[in-house]
């Protein structure tokens, strides 16, 4: 997109949703705007209504990009502290590890019901189960790939049909 924009003389403006939505980090944010205004290129939000030619408009436009940054940073953090917690607390039937985001493939995501909270809410984790079919196929593309095959070569020898899969 921005690429686009600086190669486009009828692209005067980028639009985002908020500031997050651009760059979550301020220092990359100020690059990328600085670098986009030299192809008189400005970026908008359509959350904020002062214009950042002028002082008010600056300081506003700061304080969202480091906002936007903070933000960043505590999901980071708070992510880390829950996936953390999910390798020290583990399904007492399976031995397994919580788990956060989708399953790889090969992989399927078993949600468990491990009671309610003090306050009467549902406590629900997430275990990866192997699946069987899917597990076969990973593992002989893993042995392809072991053995030096590139993904385009795993790619064409699956579509011929392997014993193996």
């Amino acid at each position: 997109m921005i690429e686009e924009a600086k190669n486009d003389p009828a692209c005067g403006y980028i639009a985002v949703d908020d500031e997050s939505r651009f760059f979550r980090n301020k220092y990359e944010t100020a690059r990328v705007k600085g670098e986009l205004l030299e192809y008189g290129v400005r970026t908008i939000t359509s959350t904020r209504t002062a214009d950042p030619r002028t002082v008010h408009g600056l300081w506003m436009e700061t304080i969202e990009e480091t906002a936007a940054h903070a933000d960043s940073i505590m999901r980071g953090q708070y992510t880390m502290r829950g996936m953390k917690g999910n390798i020290h607390k583990r399904d007492e039937k399976t031995g397994w590890a919580f788990k956060n985001g989708p399953a790889p493939y090969g992989w399927k995501a078993r949600r468990i019901h491990l009671g309610h909270d003090s306050r009467g809410r549902p406590i629900n984790r997430t275990i990866w189960e192997l699946d069987e079919p899917k597990a076969e196929v990973r593992r002989q593309i893993l042995l392809w790939r072991k053995d030096g095959w590139s993904l385009e070569q795993c790619h064409r020898r699956s579509k011929i049909g392997s014993p193996a899969i």
